[in-house]
């Protein structure tokens, strides 16, 4: 303000006042980027500008020519004459030094993401947005018969397990004579029907419908794992291990696994892998990969996991896995239309409801314990049971191929990189924009780059 009195009480047009004036900023560039933009000209152009004879009362002196108003916008008028030039290398030092904030802000965050110690907040927010997305419906090409303490309790004495032979036999026939496409038997049976009922063994070993279940061992947990159906054939049989993360939660589809020559379950493929594949094998889409590795169902892609993806930093990434796109529903258990193992004994199921579709049998009787925790709850009233796990998995695998429902992918190194770096640089653009680091305030910096991420981080 001083430097443009002076000037402008020297007998100088308001316009080169002013502009001599921020000329004087430009040593201030280098702690305050921009200080020269900020003495702006705001002027109706019909107007003639003000002079220092004018404002004293004086008769104006005759204009040379009309206001140089291109001089009101600084990127119009550089201001490299004079002595002062010298100062723009200086000044573009100075802004590129200062950017140093943000920079150090994003390898900061990207060292802890490195080191896990953002994986449970970036595991929540996913969570969070699982759930804030549009109401999606059920798929119509599904259908569970659940088994509760209710249907246990009521079968003969004589069953072996959570399912009779009985009970079994009687349902398998019901559903194939309701013209089920496909039937998955979600329960482990490693030991063979039972003498009394040759017809159900006969039954296991000719149908090309049926698909059951085996377990993979486990090196720590479960050393020896569970035997497929004895009746079975080997290539209807798919393994019911999930995938959980360290909270417990499941968010990821193990489709594929090396099969273990030393486990009694030595398929390759999972469960829910098994039953959309014999589902698509109607609809011509045989299952392939392509030259990634990556599993390919007619025109859908289905990306592998690494051992560092996304949010993952790290994960145990054996197998083919990729990440479940839980259909949007207020739980996973709606993702069909479910009856009870009673209702079919006693032929209260509509057969329209089991023609065609994919028919999933499992435990949902809380003593045997077959619950998992979903993005949807992970508390001990809020978990899933295994069954329906199987069938969203399922559900994705035959949505993707079908009618192009979209996987779940993460970005490459380089875009987490540059959308670390782009939050932070904004924090630091706006919180300097409104509050200026002075001299010795420098923690100032470290603050706005860091509020960039929080921001992201604290809105969902």
């Amino acid at each position: 303000l001083k430097n443009f009195l002076t000037t402008f009480a020297g007998g100088q047009p308001f316009y080169l006042a002013v502009r001599a004036a921020r000329e004087q900023l430009q040593p201030l560039e280098a702690l305050c980027p921009c200080a020269t933009w900020l003495p702006a000209i705001v002027q109706n152009p019909a107007e003639q500008p003000a002079s220092w004879s004018m404002l004293r009362g004086e008769p104006p002196a005759p204009s040379p020519g009309p206001p140089a108003l291109a001089l009101s916008n600084p990127r119009s008028a550089p201001l490299n004459h004079g002595p002062m030039s010298s100062t723009g290398p200086r000044v573009m030092a100075g802004r590129l030094r200062s950017l140093w904030v943000p920079f150090a802000v994003t390898a900061a965050l990207w060292g802890l993401r490195l080191l896990s110690v953002l994986q449970p907040v970036e595991l929540y927010s996913f969570d969070r947005l699982m759930r804030l997305r549009p109401a999606e419906p059920p798929d119509h090409r599904l259908l569970v018969v659940t088994i509760d303490e209710a249907d246990i309790q009521a079968q003969p004495a004589e069953r072996r397990g959570s399912l009779s032979d009985a009970a079994l036999e009687q349902m398998l026939l019901t559903l194939e004579r309701h013209g089920a496409r496909v039937v998955g038997l979600d329960i482990y049976r490693d030991y063979p029907v039972h003498p009394d009922y040759p017809k159900l063994a006969a039954y296991l070993r000719q149908s090309d419908r049926l698909v059951g279940v085996c377990k993979s061992r486990d090196g720590t947990v479960d050393p020896i794992g569970v035997s497929p159906p004895p009746e079975l054939n080997k290539n209807l049989v798919g393994f019911s291990d999930f995938v959980d993360d360290a909270d417990g939660v499941v968010r990821r589809h193990l489709v594929a696994l090396e099969a273990d020559p030393v486990s009694t379950c030595t398929t390759p493929y999972a469960f829910s892998s098994r039953l959309a594949f014999l589902y698509l094998q109607d609809e011509d889409i045989v299952p392939s990969f392509d030259s990634d590795g990556s599993l390919v169902l007619g025109e859908a892609t289905f990306p592998p996991l690494q051992s560092r993806s996304g949010g993952y930093q790290p994960i145990d990434a054996r197998g083919y896995q990729t990440m479940l796109n839980y259909r949007a529903l207020s739980t996973p258990s709606a993702i069909a239309d479910r009856v009870s193992l009673t209702q079919v004994l006693n032929n209260q199921v509509n057969p329209e409801a089991i023609a065609d579709r994919i028919v999933l049998i499992g435990v949902t009787a809380h003593s045997l314990s077959d619950d998992w925790a979903t993005p949807y709850g992970a508390g001990s009233g809020d978990k899933t049971a295994g069954v329906f796990l199987q069938a969203q998995m399922t559900s994705q695998l035959i949505s993707t191929a079908l009618e192009g429902r979209p996987t779940l992918g993460v970005w490459p190194l380089w875009g987490d990189v540059l959308w670390l770096g782009s939050w932070a640089l904004l924090g630091w653009k706006l919180g300097n924009a409104l509050y200026p680091v002075k001299r010795g305030q420098i923690w100032r910096s470290l603050v706005y780059g860091a509020t960039g991420m929080l921001v992201i981080v604290g809105g969902f």
